[in-house]
Parts: structure tokens; C-alpha cells; sequence
């Protein structure tokens, strides 16, 4: 949506839509969430995303206005924002959280 980066969440549930469980092993059907502490810097505020808005984050990014993205997908469709860094000494991953769905 908003090009290649690390992208992040401030929900774990839109976390949990992207992991999978593992299959074998001692984490056999549990799933692994990344905790993260991120350093956004200034951030470019987008309601859309897509292939038309790549060039407008390139050049914010690559000009050194923008450090980050705010694709704020509650404002567009009411689902979750997602952010999204560009260079990854922004991201400290602090906890890994192994957890089990409960059905």
C-alpha cells in the first residue's frame, strides 16, 4: 500500500491477521508477535495508498521531510492505521509475544 517498508501497528489484532501458526515443533500451533519500540520522526499523514502515492513517499522520504508514513486506513474504510517506516534503525524490536487463539 505505502511501498517497501517495515510496517507496524498500533493494534495487535491487525498483527494477528498477517501471522501464522507453526506447524511443528515446540511452538507447535502458537503464533509470534513483535512488540516494537519505533521512532517515526515526521510523518506523512495518507488516507489513500497505493502505486499512485509511491512517487510522493519516495521523494518525501528521500528529501528527508518525512521519516515515516501514517496510512490511516480508520479515516479511509474504518479499519486499522498502519505505520510505516523506511529505514529500519527506526524499529527496536523490544519483546517477542508468543501467544495461542483462543475459538
Amino acid at each position: 500500500m505505502y511501498g517497501k517498508g517495515v510496517y507496524l501497528a498500533e493494534c495487535s489484532s491487525k498483527s494477528d491477521e498477517y501471522a501464522s501458526d507453526d506447524k511443528t515443533g515446540i511452538y507447535k500451533d502458537l503464533f509470534c508477535l513483535l512488540l516494537c519500540r519505533v521512532t517515526l520522526g515526521e510523518v506523512l499523514h495518507l488516507t489513500n495508498g497505493g502505486d499512485a502515492v509511491h512517487p510522493m513517499i519516495k521523494a518525501g522520504i528521500e528529501s528527508q521531510a518525512y521519516d515515516s508514513v501514517l496510512g490511516d486506513r480508520a479515516a479511509a474504510v474504518g479499519t486499522y492505521r498502519e505505520f510505516v517506516t523506511y529505514k529500519e534503525d527506526q524499529v527496536y524490536p523490544a519483546y517477542i509475544l508468543i501467544y495461542e487463539r483462543l475459538e
